[in-house]
């Protein structure tokens, strides 16, 4: 089973534990009740520099080869978990591909629900 984490829209805050489950449908239920007010955001496997799980919907600091500091977000498109990249010719890539390789350092300071005001910052 892929680990995720629901973004509940009505109480707008995160909601985790074993009452939540993804169907097979792609539907998703909080127990036994359909939920169509949360937003999941999956797991990609990596942790941060900090050890914490790196999630769908985080903002992060990364500094790159070049030793530049820049925010980006974590997002998934076309079936992949992406992160963007700085001083690249694309502007996001597979975070699995990118940490050790565009990214030296990944660092989770937010995520897009609680915190939209860090991605103000970089533009």
């Amino acid at each position: 089973m892929k680990k995720f984490r629901v973004w509940d829209k009505i109480t707008k805050s995160y909601s985790g534990g074993d009452l939540w489950h993804l169907a097979s449908s792609g539907k998703l239920y909080y127990g036994n009740a359909q939920w169509p007010e949360g937003i999941i955001e999956w797991f990609t496997g990596l942790p941060d520099k900090n050890g914490k799980d790196v999630y769908e919907g985080d903002i992060a600091r990364c500094v790159d080869n070049d030793d530049e500091s820049y925010i980006t977000t974590v997002t998934y498109s076309s079936g992949a978990l992406l992160v963007g990249v700085n001083g690249c010719d694309y502007d996001y890539t597979a975070i699995g591909w990118a940490i050790g390789t565009d990214i030296q350092e990944l660092e989770v300071i937010g995520n897009i629900h609680d915190n939209p005001e860090l991605l103000e910052v970089e533009k």
